[in-house]
């Protein structure tokens, strides 16, 4: 995985330039309780969500730092927020997003980190998370029927506005796309 991450890294650079922008929004998630849940679909949420955002970052922060500046944006979930409780929820009881939320809410912390470690370089780290589910074909293994879902809108004006932001004041937030929205004016 790595070496097809820094391939697709060196293909990317040679054709278009060093990115200005990261995005890091691949996903894979497995729902199961955790007494039964595999070790090797464990290490491959933890590589997807974890190791390849800190990876392809490491790689785009050398031309950030020479340009002065950059944005990187983790896409991330409200499933990385600590539950409430006791007593939990049903759904925190029994939907199997135990991992999912470990590897979101270690991606959170990630990106706080990047963000303090980056700031006096100009470049930004913010991660956005849906409110709500997304209706995409990823999301299509999930039951969304029963679920508030949001509009796509909101997550891409969410990232546009991180990515776009002032370095300066606009880094280290894990921003929730609705709360997000309204605190800059841009949803009422």
């Amino acid at each position: 995985m790595v070496e097809d991450r820094e391939r697709l890294f060196g293909e990317v650079v040679g054709r278009v330039g060093a990115p200005d922008i990261l995005v890091n929004n691949a996903a894979v998630t497995f729902l199961r309780p955790l007494d039964e849940f595999p070790d090797r679909r464990v290490r491959l949420m933890m590589e997807m969500h974890v190791l390849a955002p800190l990876h392809l970052t490491q790689m785009a922060i050398p031309a950030m730092r020479e340009r002065g500046r950059g944005w990187v944006l983790n896409v991330t979930s409200v499933g990385g927020d600590l539950p409430g409780g006791p007593p939990f929820s049903d759904f925190d009881r029994a939907a199997g997003f135990g991992i999912y939320g470990t590897v979101k809410a270690a991606l959170n912390r990630l990106t706080k980190s990047l963000a303090a470690e980056l700031y006096h370089d100009g470049i930004a780290v913010n991660a956005a998370a849906p409110t709500n589910p997304v209706a995409t074909p990823g999301a299509g293994t999930l039951d969304l029927a029963k679920t508030d879902t949001e509009d796509i809108e909101l997550i891409t004006q969410t990232a546009f506005m991180l990515c776009t932001g002032d370095p300066k004041s606009l880094t280290g937030r894990i921003a929730h796309t609705q709360a997000f929205l309204r605190e800059v004016g841009w949803l009422t």
